[in-house]
């Protein structure tokens, strides 16, 4: 049986650490890429006496792009007389998430959003609370 003296204070055993072999789909073996970075761990194989190996850095991953949110504009038709009309339904609109544009045109009482995330209907319920006759743009308006 082993003493508590031999367990803990014995001779160092030496440590070796393998990395596997990679392998090509077809059977061959991977070429390795040189590594840019260089970092070092530290392995005792003497007791105080350090010894120093490369460690294994793994190749980074490609990162996917994020995808732009793709715009829609839809145009509305809001009974607008005057400016402070324009920026009242302007202010309710771009508070709204994903709305990047509100265009007024007070003349034909149209007014056209362009945006993102937000849905439609969001859009059209917070257009009539700020105004009492708000709806979607027909072709014969």
């Amino acid at each position: 049986m082993m003493s508590m003296q031999d367990m803990f204070y014995s001779n160092a055993e030496p440590v070796w650490i393998v990395k596997p072999e990679e392998k090509k789909k077809d059977g061959a073996k991977k070429e390795e890429k040189p590594v840019e970075k260089q970092e070092f761990s530290i392995l005792s194989i003497i007791p105080n006496y350090p010894y120093y190996y490369p460690a294994y850095v793994p190749e980074p991953s490609p990162k996917a792009e994020p995808q732009k949110k793709k715009e829609t504009t839809t145009a509305l038709h809001i009974s607008i007389c005057c400016s402070e009309c324009v920026d009242t339904i302007t202010y309710a609109l771009k508070k709204l998430p994903g709305v990047k544009e509100v265009d007024c045109d007070i003349l034909k009482e149209k007014v056209v959003v362009t945006y993102t995330t937000t849905p439609l209907g969001d859009i059209l319920s917070e257009s009539t609370r700020a105004f009492k006759h708000a709806r979607l743009w027909r072709a014969d308006d």
